[in-house]
């Protein structure tokens, strides 16, 4: 049944193909029926076969028509040749393989195409899901914050409506609005928002909104617009941080890159930890010496290879001031620079010092991260001798090692602004040099780069031997004419007590009637003060500025001194047991200090006073001792001070009588040394028993003010004058010293010379000269309206000073140890003070009468039997009265004992011997010839 069945089926099969073969004949039979009929020339070439088997084409001279005729002198192709048809054949196939290569090529870009639109759409659709997926999202975060303010809207409707039904039960004395304490509380948080930032530097978004009570997106919108309003600057990075960067980090990078010109990106951040710092700003509580958010520029190249102290100037800006002159070299011009210090070695540097060598008639008018060694106000002319300065607030410099390369710590930059002289529009006024002044440092000649640029590297000198000092914590004490110890003792929030202590350590210096003056730099003040007193009491300072904000209930009349450089003084001796405001050691001497030679006990001066701070310096250990200190005394010696130095705390007995010691809190020590002032306060007159004119004090050698030149000639010599004369004031010598000069002969100058001005001088009077000894009398004159207690005069012999022998009226003392061939002489008990000028007998008659002591002074010629007293070997060479140095006359008396034709006189010589030097330095003789001068 099976078999039947599948012959049946295949008859079926092919009954139905038949029909199917019959109809594909009729259809290839019909194709090529149309094949011949076509014409075989129509747009073809025509092939020629070239001998050596190539083919050649060629094409009709015209365009081929659709006839059957071909255009004349065409050549037509034989038909029926096996070539053609093989040709035929061969181009059919080709044409097969392109079209199908075509197809393909263009089945593959439809696929590709449809592909992209798929995927387009798939992201369009995915695109919209989110969309629609934030929408709802935002839709429900608004449903919920109306939801809130609808809850907040129903509590606080209820709460007025509870208010109503209680508010008459209350009376209200005073009302007003709380919006500006609100809009204070909005502008608070921002800035609390601003420095949260800044503090912390690189920060997660999301600690940061935390931290704020706001959402992570509120915060990006914040600082965004923060940083349009200029008060932040960062960047924020995929990881959602934020990373503020201050402006002036942004400048040192573009500082640092136009210094090098090409930098490459590798290279940039391997330097960025110089100019970025990304660790948290933490608070700092005291401060000895830095600012926190000191910036560090980018560093020289000539930085790198120091190993030592690096030093750099770098003029900024300068800009013509008015009054514009015609006249270049008296233009002035405002200038602006900055010099920089860098531990670059391997020590701590501790008080730094440098030098800045100011060239061109500098005046200084600010210098900011520095103050004056010698404690000068500004501004200041520092165009002649170049300046000094010390670190203020950072004194000291460490090293990278100890700070893990932290500049704010190793590094101090001072920003100069002042205003120069005498240079062309181009130019640039830079300074000779700069260095170093510490001990044990030598530097070499500073390297110029460009026109604006110097730098130096100053490193330890090899051959500088240290003295052993015991290792401290702080600075060794220093050496010094007058050191000053500032000591706190006790300490509380928001004052503390502090102890001065001014010890006199030259063997000559002194100071009466001291006044000491310093300037507080964090708005302190003093309230109370025991062992000296200030000059001025005004609290408006106080009242009036951060002190009064922040002390709102305490009494300022009971103040001592608001002032920021107050004037302080010792107290008189009666005030000495005064319960409130003595009962101090080495207090209350009415401002005198002594040499310790002549009295150890009163060579030092004690005072303590209570200092009130203000915030931010409310912590136990915010301690900043005052700046700029100076110190002055009446006829003494000119201190300059340096800056404050922080040392071991000073050591104190106990109070209780217990062999033990107590430690003061902090101390500083502030050096103060004499400097030569360039015009003396007393002046000396020497005189002979050979000769019968005394030579009086220089013109002028206390200085001549610019209203007395008018009337008198500054530059004159002094006239020569009887003995009796040096009793009288000058404006009373006039007469005499005409009528002297009539006498002898002299000249008499049209206009005569100025006087001295001198409120004090000396006398040193040749009294006689034997062969085995000779006698000298030394006169002091008061001229000066200031008496003088426990006055010395120190004078320096030279040759005689070994065989002095003894004096009669005052004290006398070699100084054998403390200064070469000088001798010391004090006052007697009961002789000791020296008195001011006072009126005469009758004042319209008799002229003023001096303040005087007097004594003989004699000396034997034991060691130079030669001495030679009439050339001038027996007068001083140098004289000093309570520490100030004198003027001396620039002649000798000579012996006019004879008739002479001159009055001779014997000119000292110009250079003063060295204090080390033992032997007296040749005298030049010159003889200054006086016409129609008579017998002596």
């Amino acid at each position: 049944m099976e078999e039947m069945l599948a012959i049946f089926l295949s008859m079926l099969l092919v009954l139905g193909l038949i029909p199917l073969f019959l109809w594909k004949r009729r259809q290839d039979s019909r194709s090529s029926h149309e094949h011949e009929e076509e014409p075989q020339v129509a747009q073809r070439e025509a092939v020629v076969r070239a001998p050596g088997g190539s083919r050649m084409r060629r094409r009709p001279a015209s365009g081929a028509s659709t006839s059957a005729a071909a255009a004349p002198g065409v050549e037509e192709s034989v038909e029926g040749s096996d070539e053609e048809d093989v040709e035929g054949e061969y181009d059919a196939k080709a044409s097969k393989k392109r079209e199908k290569k075509r197809q393909e090529r263009e089945a593959q870009r439809q696929a590709e195409q449809a592909a992209r639109e798929s995927r387009v759409t798939k992201q369009d659709r995915y695109a919209e899901m989110r969309r629609r997926k934030d929408e709802e999202r935002e839709a429900q975060e608004r449903q919920l914050e109306e939801e809130a303010k609808a809850q907040k809207a129903r509590e606080e409707e209820a709460a007025a409506l509870e208010f109503e039904k209680w508010k008459g039960e209350f009376s209200i004395d005073a009302e007003g609005t709380t919006e500006n304490e609100v809009q204070d509380g909005r502008q608070d948080l921002l800035s609390d928002f601003v420095e949260y930032i800044k503090k912390h530097k690189c920060i997660p978004l999301e600690d940061l909104a935390a931290e704020s009570k706001l959402r992570t997106q509120e915060c990006i919108n914040r600082i965004t617009n923060l940083e349009s309003m200029g008060r932040l600057s960062g960047v924020m990075d995929d990881r959602g941080k934020y990373i503020y960067i201050s402006q002036e980090e942004m400048q040192a990078v573009a500082d640092y890159i136009k210094r090098q010109g090409r930098v490459s990106i590798s290279h940039l951040a391997s330097k960025s930890n110089q100019f970025i710092d990304l660790e948290p700003k933490a608070q700092v509580e005291i401060c000895y010496g830095q600012d926190e958010d000191a910036v560090v520029a980018a560093p020289p190249p000539e930085q790198e290879d120091c190993d030592g102290i690096f030093l750099s100037y770098t003029f900024t800006s300068r800009e013509k001031e008015l009054p514009h002159t015609k006249n270049m070299s008296a233009q002035a011009w405002a200038f602006k620079s900055e010099a920089t210090i860098l531990n670059a070695g391997s020590t701590e540097l501790k008080a730094w010092k440098m030098y800045i060598g100011f060239q061109h008639r500098e005046i200084l008018v600010a210098a900011e991260g520095a103050q004056m060694v010698d404690g000068g106000d500004l501004p200041v002319d520092v165009g002649t001798k170049g300046a000094y300065f010390a670190g203020y607030p950072m004194t000291d410099l460490k090293t990278m090692i100890d700070t893990a390369g932290d500049y704010t710590q190793i590094q101090a930059k001072i920003a100069f602004k002042g205003t120069q002289f005498g240079m062309g529009e181009k130019s640039t006024p830079m300074p000779k040099t700069i260095s170093i002044v510490n001990d044990g440092f030598k530097c070499p000649a500073a390297k110029f780069k460009g026109k604006t640029a110097m730098s130096v590297c100053c490193k330890k000198d090899p051959k500088f031997k240290a003295k052993k000092v015991e290792k401290t914590k702080f600075m060794p004490r220093q050496n010094g004419d007058l050191s000053i110890t500032y000591d706190v003792m006790q300490t509380y929030t928001m004052n503390y007590l502090a102890q001065v202590t001014i010890d006199n350590v030259h063997p000559l210096g002194r100071l009466d009637h001291w006044n000491l003056t310093w300037e507080w730099m964090r708005g302190e003040f003093i309230n109370t003060m025991r062992g000296a007193y200030t000059h001025k009491k005004d609290t408006s300072a106080c009242l009036y500025g951060q002190a009064g904000k922040f002390y709102k209930d305490l009494d300022f009349s009971q103040v001592m001194n608001c002032e920021k450089k107050p004037v302080i003084t010792d107290l008189p001796a009666e005030r000495k047991d005064d319960p409130k405001v003595g009962k101090l050691p080495s207090c209350c001497r009415n401002g005198t200090i002594l040499p310790s030679l002549m009295d150890k006990a009163q060579s030092q001066s004690i005072f303590q006073l209570q200092v009130f701070k203000i915030p931010p310096d409310d912590n136990r250990t915010a301690i900043t001792p005052p700046q700029q200190w100076k110190i002055s005394g009446v006829l003494n010696p000119t201190y300059r001070c340096g800056p404050p130095i922080r040392v071991d705390p000073t050591q104190f007995p106990d109070p209780s009588g217990l062999q033990a010691t107590s430690d003061a809190i902090a101390s500083w020590q502030v050096v103060c040394n004499i400097t030569k002032t360039p015009v003396p306060r007393c002046c000396v007159s020497f005189s002979a028993y050979y000769s019968t004119s005394v030579i009086p004090c220089s013109t002028c050698a206390c200085g001549c003010k610019t209203s007395e030149t008018n009337k008198c000639n500054p530059k004159a010599s002094a006239m020569l004058l009887p003995a009796e004369a040096l009793l009288v004031p000058f404006a009373n010598r006039t007469e005499k010293a005409k009528a002297w000069a009539k006498i002898k002969h002299y000249d008499v100058p049209k206009k005569l010379p100025c006087p001295d001005n001198c409120g004090v001088s000396l006398n040193w009077h040749i009294d006689s000269d034997y062969s085995n000894g000779w006698t000298a009398r030394l006169t002091l004159f008061n001229w000066g309206t200031d008496q003088f207690q426990d006055w010395y005069t120190a004078v320096k012999m030279n040759k005689a000073y070994q065989d002095y022998e003894n004096v009669y009226s005052f004290n006398g003392t070699r100084m054998e140890k403390e200064v070469n061939n000088t001798i010391l002489f004090t006052g007697l008990k009961g002789l000791n003070y020296l008195v001011a000028i006072k009126n005469g007998t009758d004042p319209k008659k008799n002229p003023m009468i001096p303040g005087k002591q007097q004594s003989v002074i004699s000396f034997k010629k034991k060691h130079y039997h030669n001495i030679d007293i009439k050339a001038g070997q027996g007068f001083p060479t140098r004289v000093l009265f309570n520490g100030e140095e004198c003027a001396l006359p620039k002649v000798f008396p000579k012996n006019n004992a004879g008739h002479l034709k001159s009055n001779a006189l014997l000119r000292l010589s110009d250079a003063t011997p060295n204090s080390d030097d033992h032997q007296l330095q040749k005298i030049s003789l010159m003889f200054v010839a006086v016409p129609n001068v008579g017998t002596g």
